[in-house]
């Protein structure tokens, strides 16, 4: 694997942090209510992952532990850790589908601690294509008839930490062009049920030879950070890794570090904070606006949160 000789590698802090779900700008989901998902638990089959939303929670309602506005807290994140604090090989949270469902991003000690949500078809469990054993997550968008906001399918995870690891693997079921955004990977941080703000996303985006690169785009600032010259390639149909490096805090300005297969790619160190007392959520998945051809299938599988660097095999 390529590493960056700068990579942090440290052991991190527990804290909490809570949803983010909906926005119509640039690279974000439209037309999402905060709080509402499908649930394995309420509904459907574990192959669906439910038939029908789930409000968590009063709307407005600060959720998991905390509630200070501090990065950090009491509340620990589910499959991690227990009483005796961090697990041995860094893994805080993972999703690896050999359940036969999307059973594990509803785990958490409250609703909102992760779920999924689309505008159309809900993310499913699907027994092929797989990055590791059996079955992924998939997630279809149709942009035919939209107008520019996008449509979206996709899966989240409140972030727990102040700085942490978050990977998963991808594989695109065809090539696109994207004439408005396509967007698999962000951060984004939720004032109430009503409002949230997209923080960080990495973008498709094709080269100059009509190829599929990555860019990311800083939605606080406005700016486009476009890959490095030669720009790397995102394969169609065949697995590929991202992975971020996110450290932040309420005051000071956050660090943030995108990888492609384990090569740097992007890398942001006085990149703005988080809105103060506002969770932050890693939402991964397919949104687009305006694609040709307009129905896209993004597989997900091998999703990780951990205190240490996931390397590629």
């Amino acid at each position: 694997m390529i590493v960056s000789p700068s990579a942090p590698c440290r052991k991190l802090s527990r804290g909490s942090l809570a949803l983010a779900l909906a926005c119509g700008v640039v690279g974000c989901d439209p037309n999402v209510v905060i709080g509402s998902k499908y649930r394995v638990s309420e509904g459907g089959t574990g192959a669906t992952g439910g038939s029908g939303p789930s409000p968590a929670g009063a709307g407005g309602a600060t959720v998991g532990g905390g509630g200070t506005g501090e990065l950090g807290g009491d509340a620990g994140m589910a499959g991690g850790a227990g009483a005796g604090g961090e697990p041995d090989d860094g893994i805080l949270w993972s999703a690896d589908h050999e359940a036969g469902s999307l059973v594990e991003w509803d785990e958490g000690p409250d609703a909102d601690a992760g779920g999924y949500y689309a505008d159309g078809e809900s993310p499913a469990y699907v027994s092929e294509p797989a990055h590791s054993g059996n079955g992924s997550a998939q997630a279809t968008i149709d942009t035919a008839a939209d107008t520019g906001a996008g449509q979206i399918a996709r899966l989240y995870r409140r972030i727990e930490t102040r700085e942490g690891y978050y990977s998963a693997w991808f594989n695109l079921a065809e090539d696109h062009i994207p004439s408005a955004w396509w967007s698999i990977f962000l951060f984004r941080a939720v004032k109430d049920r009503n409002a949230s703000q997209d923080l960080w996303s990495v973008n498709l985006t094709r080269t100059d030879a009509d190829e599929l690169t990555l860019s990311l785009y800083d939605h606080v600032s406005g700016k486009t950070t476009a890959a490095p010259s030669p720009p790397p390639i995102v394969p169609i149909e065949e697995w590929f890794q991202l992975q971020a490096y996110l450290e932040q805090s309420y005051d000071e300005p956050s660090h943030l570090i995108v990888w492609l297969n384990g090569a740097r790619v992007f890398e942001l160190t006085n990149a703005a904070s988080p809105p103060e007392a506002q969770p932050v959520y890693w939402v991964i998945g397919n949104g687009g606006a305006k694609l040709t051809p307009p129905i896209s299938t993004v597989y997900v599988d091998d999703a990780v949160i951990s205190s240490t660097l996931i390397e590629p095999p």
